[in-house]
């Protein structure tokens, strides 16, 4: 007990100092927990088959909306490489889409936890390749690579946030095949990246 009066203004300042740090920490996890669930999260998934005919979806797994900007594709076939935007759509006819601007494009807000369906992988893939090119000729023989990337903006966040699957291309008899390389969507959330994609804008 002796010993604690005599060093009990070094005590303090040690407990003293032990709690701040553990508040320090505490708030570096939470904030750290905070940024995490603000962040945006894009999913692009492959639905209705392996084929050409599969579908695209896109699904806004973020806690607020995003608005959809520009949607890329991008083909590798051997040393050949193309890459198109598919933001306008140019698979309904005039009749069907009549003068609501909207049914033409598919930019526009997606809200939390919605999903759109961004086109057939076949559609998407045609958007691409050079023009009297068919896709399912260009694949028919050689495996390829499709990238789909999108491109939007976040109501957190001052850049474009955006996210990239790639998607492999596989001949088989019945026409080309699709499959994930990844499980998984890979967000893009690099500065350098992120500044890049505000520079250039709807380049497509």
């Amino acid at each position: 007990m002796d010993w604690l009066r005599q060093n009990s203004d070094v005590l303090n300042v040690a407990l003293n100092g032990a709690m701040l740090l553990v508040w320090v920490l505490y708030l570096q996890v939470f904030l750290s927990g905070f940024r995490r669930q603000r962040r945006a999260m894009i999913v692009i998934g492959m639905g209705a088959g392996p084929g050409l005919d599969a579908r695209c979806l896109l699904s806004n797994m973020s806690e607020d909306s995003i608005y959809v900007a520009n949607l890329i594709a991008r083909v590798e076939a051997g040393e050949d490489g193309w890459d198109a935007s598919f933001i306008d759509r140019h698979d309904l006819p005039d009749e069907e889409a009549g003068r609501d601007p909207m049914r033409r494009t598919r930019q526009g807000p997606l809200g939390a936890g919605d999903y759109m369906d961004a086109g057939a992988f076949g559609d998407l893939l045609a958007r691409a390749v050079p023009e009297g090119r068919d896709p399912e000729a260009v694949f028919a023989r050689d495996e390829g690579l499709l990238t789909v990337e999108v491109v939007a903006l976040y109501a957190a966040e001052d850049l474009p946030v955006a996210a990239r699957r790639r998607f492999r291309i596989r001949p088989a008899e019945d026409g080309p095949r699709l499959e994930a390389v990844d499980l998984h969507t890979e967000q893009i959330r690099s500065h350098r990246q992120r500044r890049k994609l505000a520079r250039d804008g709807n380049r497509l």
